[in-house]
């Protein structure tokens, strides 16, 4: 597509942008850019109603809200700057010069950085939010237009509607380490919440390329409504909604199989769209098409169909609300604001017992040197399951991330990256091969508050038809070398049985310890 079309298109499509107001009812903001008169509407979520009108820069489209929901960046695509809106006022405290025809913006996980796809040049603004400055300027593909980072912040993806593709920015040192080929005029761009997925809008091809963060490969080709701009996923990454600008309509995507789950109709031209942080609701920015004014579209998730419509200006004001990108705040934008993070439980549960009568133990780890005491729980079974539970009263649970990884006999004990992840408050994880892991984890709430990394044992020996699971313990208590002892009393109704295995670890467990218990087990083995 030419530079001269993408102009075109931006006079067509810029509607848009979403603050989140502050009148802070304890609601999620609703910030809506609009295109035609330079203004954000502030729509609060709790009674659909506009709460706020913004004074921002010329034709602003692009919006993003900072996780914490104190500000709100647009990018303004004739003005070529970046409007910084403080939530708390609703006033724009900041004005920062970009690249030529700013697009889409998107803030990282952390809130230090925001991110800027400038159409006229092909490049992304890196704005560090300390300052409020350009502190970096990456060059992409062309005509870049949304914007969308990975939970853990390492990396951005970036559609370039004019190429054809998708960039990928290594955020630490601001470079592109892959180019990604998608479908024609690439628009709006989505990750899961686990990072797994990149869900990226076609607008020429009427389709949603699905993108695999590990090998950075499509996997799969979604068709979708005519002309897809925004894209959202739930909270829980099992769904993604998708905004047919021409179609007038969302299309549903089930992420289980990545197939088409529903369509539903909104209002005209509608471009940008969100997801509240509860997962209840989307809304969707509807442009208007010159006869039609301006409105958004609110779904319910649990039925798909359109349970309010706002209307932005007054009839006859035709704003062309467009409202690209996360314009929704999250809900932990209140007075006090949700500043407290989930907990995570961990209950270890028994695998196959395969003929067998179950015998369970609380029993003691003791970790020699150092004295460390850890309660498990045992199971006389083939392997075993590890239930973790996670509950958050003030904005709810968005994820539970995770990782695990085998002691190494001759090394240190590993601590595994927390790179997986259950969309929901619970989820079951099996250990069913022989050895003994760390398992790390912690939950995220959806005002995005981070628990704080848990670590576990679990040790399990599948010939032996014998597991166990520590309760929660700071992985840095254990020394780099160790003996480690299990020991306790398993019991069936009236029938008891006393046991106690051991195994070694580290750079100086050189030899097998020689316990002659039949439950003695090795890291391993």
């Amino acid at each position: 597509m030419s530079h001269l079309k993408f102009t075109r298109r931006l006079a067509l499509l810029l509607g848009v942008l979403v603050l989140s107001p502050v009148v802070w009812a304890g609601a999620p903001q609703a910030y809506i850019t609009n295109l035609n008169d330079g203004t954000v509407s502030v729509i609060d979520t709790a009674s659909n109603t506009v709460t706020a009108t913004v004074s921002v820069g010329t034709f602003p489209n692009g919006v993003a809200a900072t996780p914490d929901g104190t500000r709100v960046y647009v990018a303004n695509i004739f003005g070529n700057s970046v409007s910084v809106i403080d939530t708390a006022s609703n006033i724009v405290i900041a004005t920062v010069t970009v690249g030529p025809f700013p697009f889409g913006v998107a803030v990282s996980p952390d809130g230090a950085h925001v991110y800027v796809g400038n159409q006229g040049d092909g490049t992304v603004s890196v704005i560090t939010t300390a300052s409020n400055a350009v502190t970096a300027t990456v060059n992409v593909g062309v005509g870049p237009t949304g914007i969308a980072a990975t939970p853990d912040g390492a990396h951005v993806y970036v559609a370039n509607e004019g190429s054809g593709t998708v960039s990928v920015i290594e955020t630490a040192g601001n470079t592109v380490f892959a180019t990604v080929t998608v479908g024609g005029g690439p628009v709006g761009v989505a990750v899961t919440p686990d990072g797994s997925r990149v869900y990226v809008g076609n607008f020429l091809g009427s389709t949603v390329s699905v993108i695999d963060t590990a090998t950075n490969g499509v996997i799969k080709t979604v068709t979708v409504g005519q002309s897809p701009e925004g894209v959202a996923v739930t909270p829980d990454g099992t769904r993604v909604y998708v905004a047919n600008f021409n179609g007038s309509s969302v299309s549903v995507i089930a992420t289980a199989d990545n197939t088409l789950a529903a369509t539903v109709t909104v209002g005209a031209k509608p471009a940008g769209v969100a997801v509240t942080p509860d997962g209840a609701h989307v809304y969707v920015a509807n442009e208007g098409d010159g006869t039609v004014d301006g409105t958004v579209s609110v779904i319910e998730t649990a039925s798909n169909a359109v349970t309010a419509t706002v209307p932005v200006g007054p009839v006859g004001s035709m704003k062309m609300p467009r409202a690209f990108g996360k314009f929704i705040s999250s809900s932990g934008d209140t007075t006090p604001r949700d500043t407290t993070p989930p907990v995570t439980s961990l209950t270890a549960q028994p695998g196959t017992l395969k003929g067998r009568k179950l015998m369970t133990a609380n029993a003691t780890l003791t970790v020699s040197p150092g004295g460390l005491m850890i309660q498990t729980r045992c199971f006389d079974s083939f392997g075993l399951n590890v239930l973790l539970s996670a509950t958050d009263d003030s904005s709810g649970v968005a994820q539970i991330n995770y990782g695990s990884a085998p002691f190494v006999f001759g090394q240190q004990p590993p601590n595994p990256a927390l790179n997986q992840s259950i969309a929901s408050a619970s989820g079951t994880i099996p250990f069913l091969t022989t050895g003994v892991f760390v398992l790390n984890y912690g939950a995220v709430d959806r005002a995005g508050n981070q628990e704080a990394t848990k670590s576990a044992l679990v040790m399990a020996n599948s010939f032996k038809g014998f597991a166990c699971a520590t309760q929660p313990f700071a992985l840095a208590a254990l020394p780099s070398s160790a003996t480690v002892i299990v020991s306790g009393t398993l019991t069936n109704g009236s029938k008891t049985k006393p046991f106690r295995f051991k195994f070694k670890y580290g750079p100086r467990s050189a030899e097998r310890d020689g316990d002659d218990d039949d439950n003695d087990n090795d890291a391993h083995d």
